[in-house]
């Protein structure tokens, strides 16, 4: 009782408060984290419960996070924010809703999702993207399914934060969970450490497991650990986060045999990692090399603070009118227009300033609820340059104007310059004043001359930022830019169908595109057409026996549009452009809203780990778009990213999910690639624009199957559910390149990228024969086709991963197959010890000798005995547990001596195995 009575004050007191700022970038002081969001989200009922049951949770985990990190770092500072349409107890400040829809940790956004968990990149020390609990399991608490809560939030905190991964059974082969591995003559069950005691059972049959002719344990088969009166270990957090006694990360070089991690289970941690520890991963964070551990006793209880996400938006777009904009007025005021007659949401108050040496406030805040309010808008936007340019006035006067009435937390700021800044004020000027006040700032660099200061205001202020160069033949940018940070400004988001450049040459030619409307959006369907002359231009759309047409004139502003009216049909649509008068240069942009309102919505998202790039000749700029229809992935999608630079080249990369290169789990909706040093032909600024399409594709729905237990991790049947034609486009944060230097067309410096799918597909005992099976990597990285195979077997691990070029060559003569391809290899062992363990690696060779790095390591060891699991009783049996553990050094067998009454039974007992359940 005490404990609520605590978090609750702070939760009254924190009310009160005046909000100077929200951090969107987390920063450590004094050990702990600040500038945490977590962000409710508008698909949850109001619920002033779930806010105290947020803090309790937050405030265990804050503490469960310090012991487990040996009193290095908590949780000091968060922010949660609360739906717009919560009703205002509380007295609550406002905050933008784009800063809500990239919190930290969301809350409900997809409730059909019910496990806990962390989107990533899925690289090894990368820091993720968000993490996602359910109401259900909030309201569950520590009597869930799940375990402790705030054991579990630290499990999603370590993938998240610090790129750390699963230790419980994750790889999969042949449609199925690899929960043994081979070793020491045996199969051990996948956990870390293997210290870690427990039951093998059977999940169907709900008994004793059986083996097959190899010793192999049935599918059904599972390492349950205990988690009642017998439960003592306390690791790893990242392996069975729900066990009671749950409280450590494994570490690699620990002392400690109960938290001694297990580098050979075939998990995503080991595979992803290299076979490196939570630990030694973590300890080359900034976190930990940043900070020394405080004392066990310190305080680590977290301030809160409750914002509300804005109903009325208030907006401001800033434009530049220096003389360098001449050339860009109009096509700016174009596709300006084009933002507020369809892309801003209905009851917000929008404002235009125009600055040059000065700013003005061309039109206060007005509210847009009707096509009259946004035509009248639109006839406020500037059509002339001149004069110097001074950014930081035109920021200030838009903070006047969002400041008045009111304040302006939750203010949106768009600005649109061409020009580096040459008179005062300044942008640093005026920057504090914005931060403090929690405005969200999206910037667009019309060419790359644009002040780069503009990118780190935007960062700063937790908003986006934007590039059109203004020279690349058929970009689309322009629009692409103003639109994107708008389209889920609201709950009703825009889904962004297509956009294509239009130019017909002369008039009376005729320009034709396809686009399709799928199942899961078909309301508000608007077809926009973005031209400077729209005089006598006919736009015309067609679906099935349906078509409607509009004629521009010489007096539309921006664009003309037709609006299919209702829902739109599910399929094909023609668009058609003509003019009698002249040829059409413009944008064709079609969006469209959910079919259903909160129902899930097929849609993309473009993620890079950083937007700056230091050139260099083997560069690995990845690049990763998500496909998903609400949380579950979209499969065989073709996901093509298009690059622009400031000198108007372009270039184009295929993104695939097929678990190569950058891409490390296929078929998790998650397509990636690297942009390699051929497609960089520029310093300075790039835009990237995601062409996302399905013809084939499918969505990935996982059903859990049931299990007889509920602490087990969730086991799943994945179904493909087929779905209709569509198309969908983004655009990704600008990203700027330094020091680009063109490269020597004849000379490869890039080496295939590492496999990490190396598995054991088929073992026969019976004549030591045993198949390896992966997936090809590419010549440059995820790219083309290697030349040759380099397989290695060794007895000693340590020796294979450090010094591969010195063991035994099990194979390299095998030609590879094209990247994305499977590959297989049979081999034999001549020579076996008795329970000897080996050791097997592959690497990838391109044509110019470079050699990626190694694969996952895999266990080989001939199963001497196939009955071992029911002939020889093991501290893992049902009924038996270890009496007492014996020292154990890293990597090395020993054995352990338990005395039982009435009789004595010699038990081995080897490292070498991995973590097998967590439901997270």
């Amino acid at each position: 009782m005490t404990f609520f009575c605590c978090v609750r004050t702070i939760q009254i007191i924190v009310f009160g408060l005046f909000i100077d700022s929200v951090f969107m970038t987390i920063h450590i002081q004094q050990n702990g984290y600040q500038g945490i969001v977590v962000s409710i989200s508008d698909k949850v009922p109001e619920d002033q419960h779930l806010l105290t049951t947020i803090q309790n949770w937050l405030t265990e985990a804050s503490h469960k996070m310090y012991i487990a990190t040996k009193y290095h770092v908590y949780l000091k500072e968060i922010t949660i924010t609360i739906p717009s349409t919560w009703s205002n107890t509380g007295d609550y400040s406002f905050i933008s809703s784009s800063i809500a829809k990239n919190a930290h940790v969301k809350i409900g956004e997809y409730p059909d999702k019910k496990n806990p968990f962390a989107r990533t990149y899925g690289k090894c020390g990368v820091e993720g993207i968000f993490i996602h609990f359910t109401t259900d399991v909030l309201n569950a608490g520590n009597s869930g399914n799940y375990g402790n809560l705030g054991i579990v939030f630290t499990h999603e905190w370590g993938h998240y934060r610090w790129g750390i991964y699963d230790e419980y059974p994750t790889v999969i082969e042949n449609d199925q969970l690899v929960k043994f591995y081979q070793y020491d003559g045996k199969y051990e069950p996948v956990r870390c450490t293997t210290n870690m005691e427990g039951d093998i059972y059977d999940l169907k049959y709900k008994g004793e497991c059986s083996v097959d002719k190899n010793g192999k344990p049935d599918h059904n088969c599972h390492f349950r650990p205990h988690n009642d009166h017998r439960a003592t270990s306390k690791a790893s957090i990242m392996g069975h986060a729900y066990v009671k006694t749950m409280s450590m990360f494994c570490d690699g070089e620990s002392s400690d045999p109960t938290t001694y991690h297990n580098h050979l289970a075939p998990n995503k941690q080991n595979s992803r990692c290299a076979g490196r520890s939570a630990w030694e991963i973590m300890r080359q964070h900034n976190d930990f090399k940043n900070t020394v551990p405080r004392s066990a006793t310190a305080n680590t209880v977290p301030t809160f603070r409750i914002l509300k996400v804005t109903q009325q938006h208030k907006i401001c777009l800033v434009i530049d009118v220096s003389g360098s904009m001449r050339d860009q007025i109009i096509n700016t005021r174009d596709s300006m227009a084009s933002l507020i007659k369809y892309g801003l949401p209905n009851n917000s108050y929008v404002g235009i300033v125009t600055f040059s040496d000065t700013g003005s406030l061309v039109k206060g805040l007005t509210l847009i609820s009707t096509d009259d309010d946004r035509s009248n808008l639109v006839s406020y936007l500037p059509t002339t340059a001149e004069g110097a340019t001074s950014i930081g006035a035109g920021l200030q006067t838009a903070y006047q104007a969002l400041s008045s009435p009111g304040n302006a937390n939750g203010s949106i700021i768009y600005l649109a310059t061409d020009g580096e800044e040459n008179e005062a004020p300044l942008i640093a000027d005026v920057q504090p004043t914005l931060v403090s006040n929690g405005i969200t700032i999206h910037s667009l660099a019309i060419s790359n001359d644009a002040d780069p200061k503009i990118q780190d205001l935007a960062s700063a202020t937790g908003g986006k930022s934007y590039f059109y160069s203004a020279s690349t033949d058929n970009s689309t940018a322009l629009l692409d830019a103003l639109t994107e940070p708008f389209k889920d400004l609201s709950s009703d988001a825009i889904i962004r169908i297509k956009s294509v450049h239009v130019d017909t040459k002369d008039q009376n030619d005729v320009f034709e595109e396809k686009f399709y409307i799928d199942g899961t959006v078909g309301r508000e369907t608007v077809v926009q057409m973005i031209a400077e002359n729209l005089r006598n231009v006919n736009l015309t759309v067609s679906h099935e026996e349906d078509v409607y047409t509009i004629i521009g004139a010489s007096s539309d502003v921006g664009g003309i549009a037709v609006k299919i009216p209702g829902i739109a049909g599910i399929g094909e649509y023609m668009v058609w452009i003509t003019s009698s008068f002249n040829g059409v240069v413009g944008t064709i942009s079609i969006q469209s809203r959910a079919r259903h309102i909160n129902a899930g919505v097929l849609q993309t998202d473009v993620m890079t780990e950083k937007s700056n790039f230091n050139f260099t000749s083997n560069l690995q700029f990845p690049l990763y778009v998500s496909v998903l229809r609400g949380a579950n992935p979209i499969i065989r999608a073709s996901v093509i990213a298009y690059i622009e630079n400031q000198n108007g080249q372009s270039s184009s990369l295929l993104l695939k999910d097929n678990a190569v290169g950058a891409d490390v789990e296929a078929g998790d909706g998650i397509y990636s690639g690297y942009i390699l040093p051929n497609l960089i032909t520029a310093d300075g600024r790039h835009s990237i624009k995601i062409v996302t399409e399905g013809y084939d594709a499918a969505v990935v729905i996982s059903k859990p199957v049931s299990t007889a237990f509920s602490e087990a991790y969730e086991e799943v049947e994945l179904k493909e559910e087929s779905i209709g034609p569509f198309m969908r486009v983004t655009l990704a944060n600008e990203v700027v390149v330094s020091n680009y230097v063109q490269s020597d067309s004849d000379v490869d410096v890039i080496p295939p990228s590492p496999i990490l799918t190396l598995h054991l597909s088929k073992v026969d005992t019976d004549n030591n024969m045993f198949t390896l099976g992966w997936t090809a990597v590419g010549d440059d990285f995820d790219t083309g086709t290697a030349i040759a195979y380099d397989l290695r077997i060794s007895e000693d691990f340590t020796k294979i991963t450090t010094i591969p070029d010195q063991q035994v060559v099990l194979h390299s003569g095998q030609i590879p197959n094209e990247a994305g391809s499977g590959e297989s290899f049979t081999f034999k062992l001549n020579t076996v010890g008795t329970n000897s363990t080996y050791f097997v690696i592959v690497r990838a060779i391109d044509d110019f000798n470079n050699t990626g790095d190694i694969s996952n390591v895999v266990t080989v060891s001939v199963i001497t005995d196939p009955y071992w699991l029911k002939q020889k009783p093991s501290v893992w049996s049902s009924g038996f547990r270890s009496a007492f553990l014996v020292g154990i050094s890293a990597g090395v067998a020993f054995i352990l001596i338990i005395v039982l009454v009435s009789c004595v039974t010699f038990v081995r007992k080897r490292r070498g195995g991995g973590s097998s359940n967590g439901p997270v």
